[in-house]
């Protein structure tokens, strides 16, 4: 029950540290991201021309499962940073590799401070197979020229063996930008200089649209609807339900 209070008022200050730092302004902002399945989620991740991934440790988390995530983020996103709690520092410290970035929370739980130990270079794990993924199969097929290619990611994959790390990067940069725009511009369009815990529920799935290619007019549809149509109510139950189950 502790950490259902410490992570959000922990993300609320990471998202604030970074807001202050000119970080958020071209980034598409996701929270919870799922990576290499659903054990595993990046708990922010920004998408500009980088991916960079914020894995975060309250006072109420153990590291035990650290190790597996590095691993994990380290392979699919250019930039990684461990957001650890004052007691967890030192063992952070020792434990991560020389290029993941280090910040603590420090003070207290429900309104930490960052404050930044060493910033994160470029990984040296990073891989294109672990960087497509990030990628649905429909969106994989999509990026490697759609027709005639097989259904199955494991065919597909195989398709994209020779692909760069750059065009790969691309390609996903691509896809989240897509999945996650409305959510960010909600996020940054709510979100004050300092974040706020309850700003973090402009990051949740109602307020996503997944969109196969960038000029998806459902999106657009629904992006509309947040920035204009809201001044004429709520969205109905059975509509909101609907796109919540997009």
């Amino acid at each position: 029950m502790a950490n259902e209070k410490a992570e959000p008022a922990a993300k609320a200050a990471l998202l604030s540290s970074l807001k202050i730092a000119r970080k958020l302004s071209r980034a598409t902002i996701m929270s919870e991201l799922v990576v290499g399945g659903q054990s595993n989620r990046a708990d922010i991740v920004l998408a500009n021309d980088r991916l960079s991934c914020f894995e975060i440790k309250t006072h109420a988390d153990t590291l035990v499962r650290l190790p597996k995530q590095l691993d994990t983020f380290t392979r699919c996103f250019d930039e990684t940073t461990v957001v650890a709690a004052s007691k967890h520092l030192s063992a952070v410290c020792a434990l991560v590799p020389d290029f993941v970035g280090v910040m603590e929370l420090a003070g207290a739980a429900k309104s930490p401070q960052i404050i930044v130990h060493r910033q994160a270079s470029a990984s040296s794990h990073l891989s294109v197979e672990s960087l497509l993924q990030l990628l649905p199969a429909d969106r994989l097929r999509f990026v490697l020229g759609g027709r005639g290619l097989p259904k199955r990611r494991a065919d597909l994959m195989q398709c994209a063996q020779g692909m760069s790390i750059g065009d790969a990067r691309a390609a996903v940069i691509s896809f989240l930008q897509d999945r996650y725009r409305v959510s960010s511009n909600a996020f940054a369009s709510g979100a004050q200089k300092r974040v706020r815990s309850k700003d973090l529920l402009r990051l949740r799935r109602l307020h996503r649209i997944q969109a196969s290619a960038p000029d998806d007019v459902e999106a657009q549809d629904w992006e509309i609807f947040q920035y204009i149509g809201q001044s004429f109510g709520c969205a109905p139950l059975d509509i909101a339900q609907a796109f919540a189950k997009a």
